[in-house]
């Protein structure tokens, strides 16, 4: 396996950021990685295109949720029969609280842990391609890719039509885990 990561581009500007990665999918690259100092909306939005696909965890969550609930409630309450009321032993209403309860905590649960699945979180170990700079004044584009000479020059050619003021070839690095020195 090759230590290769791929190409980065140094911008000034995010407006040239976002050109770059219009760039990149012009140029069919689809592994793209943004580093800005602030968030800006209009590039993100360019590199992640589409709706996150969190809310169908949180779907699925909250079904599962609700039907644990019923199902939970109707399974002990045939286990133990307790007539209160002159109720008929299996009544939605009492059980429609413990199902909406249940929804809420495993749709949150599954909120979170989408959340942190599709963000790739926790990222301990950064790419070979930050550096401090990126966080201070500094826009990035990474371009993952195979290193194909052919395909390396397709993302720096991509790069400079953005108007990147230094593009280079990443190669992996072992860095230390975040907090360590």
């Amino acid at each position: 396996m090759s230590d290769f990561e791929g190409v980065v581009g140094i911008f000034e500007s995010a407006d040239e950021l976002a050109r770059g990665v219009d760039e990149a999918r012009a140029a069919f690259f689809e592994e793209l990685e943004v580093y800005m100092p602030v968030g800006d909306r209009m590039t993100l939005e360019k590199v992640i295109p589409g709706t996150s696909p969190v809310r169908w965890v949180t779907l699925v969550g909250g079904l599962a949720g609700a039907g644990a609930g019923l199902w939970m409630t109707i399974w002990m309450s045939r286990d133990y029969p307790l007539v209160t009321g002159g109720r008929p032993i299996m009544s939605l209403p009492p059980f429609a609280v413990v199902a909406f309860e249940l929804m809420l905590v495993v749709a949150a649960i599954g909120t979170a842990a989408g959340l942190l699945l599709f963000a790739r979180l926790p990222s301990l170990r950064p790419s070979s391609a930050y550096e401090r700079n990126m966080a201070i004044d500094q826009y990035a584009l990474l371009i993952r890719c195979l290193p194909d000479q052919a395909l390396w020059e397709r993302a720096e050619a991509a790069l400079r039509q953005a108007g990147a003021v230094e593009v280079r070839g990443v190669r992996h690095q072992q860095r230390p885990v975040l907090g360590e020195t």
